[in-house]
């Protein structure tokens, strides 16, 4: 038995295999990471690991979903402060931004401010 992803703009479910299966709200994910071969969805108080790769999901997440480094997509209503090299998340985390995506970071501030 394979395992079936499905995933909308506005929620994000995972089914796996009969106990692990999983539902994640993905408003609730502050970031993604993928430092090994699983994709690490980072919550609050919880992590779940998923296998596949943030290209997959990029595409399919909804637009405050931001790819800001080649391990990282953040969710850019987390964010609490965006420096030059990093941007730190509202609960003190800190992610690496690349150089690639510098630009690109600051198009969507300029896109999205209020």
């Amino acid at each position: 038995m394979s395992t079936n992803n499905t995933i909308s703009k506005s929620e994000f479910v995972v089914y796996g295999k009969g106990k692990n299966e999983e539902a994640i709200n993905i408003s609730n994910v502050f970031y993604i990471s993928r430092p090994d071969k699983y994709v690490i969805f980072h919550m609050e108080n919880n992590i779940f690991k998923h296998s596949g790769t943030l290209v997959e999901f990029e595409e399919i997440l909804p637009d405050n979903f931001f790819r800001i480094h080649r391990e990282y997509i953040v969710n850019m209503e987390y964010v609490a402060c965006i420096y030059k090299t990093y941007l730190k998340l509202v609960n003190g985390i800190e992610i690496p931004i690349s150089r690639m995506h510098r630009e690109q970071i600051q198009e969507f501030i300029t896109q999205h401010a209020r």
